[in-house]
């Protein structure tokens, strides 16, 4: 039995051609590249499950009209420090990406920023929107819900979904705590 042959790519490498395969399927450049960081990301940490194997399901969304990229994104709440977005089906990094520099943004702004997004997917590895605020100085709290996927103990039907969390810190000179689980 022949093994088939590995290709290595650098992580620069597998971010551009994941990149490239979003914008060929429409996305517009910045929501291509949040795309590809995210999943590229998450195999440079070892997280395979929400790397660049999701990209096949994601690209499959798209071609079905089930998911764009972020041209319809619309914020319909601004108040002070809390902001509502509705994602118009957006891919979920790519949302997740604009959700996240938002909720910085209006940190920076009122000292805490609050961003809830609607209509939306699944938006890859939750540590990597925890790093991105740890890494401009912010602490952070990030979580999704889920799909029901477990039943509760002693249940017999579906009723918890694995639902992701993430917690992100600066820690100064030793640069960053972050815990991501589900």
């Amino acid at each position: 039995m022949n093994n088939p042959p590995h290709v290595v790519l650098s992580h620069a490498e597998l971010r551009r051609m994941m990149r490239d395969c979003f914008a060929g399927a429409g996305l517009i450049e910045a929501a291509a590249a949040a795309v590809a960081d995210v999943l590229a990301d998450a195999n440079l940490r070892g997280v395979e499950s929400h790397g660049v194997e999701r990209a096949p399901i994601y690209l499959q969304r798209v071609h079905r009209g089930l998911a764009r990229g972020t041209e319809g994104v619309t914020v319909t709440i601004d108040a002070g420090a809390m902001c509502r977005m509705d994602a118009a089906h957006a891919l979920g990094p790519a949302v997740a990406v604009l959700a996240t520099d938002r909720a910085l943004e209006l940190a920076r702004q009122h000292g805490m920023g609050l961003v809830v997004v609607g209509r939306s997917s699944h938006f890859g590895a939750a540590g990597y929107y925890a790093r991105r605020a740890a890494a401009q100085g912010m602490i952070s709290l990030v979580v999704s819900n889920a799909a029901r996927s477990m039943a509760p103990h002693g249940g017999a039907e579906q009723f918890l979904g694995a639902n992701p969390l993430a917690i992100g810190a600066p820690i100064g000179r030793h640069g960053q705590f972050v815990l991501d689980m589900s």
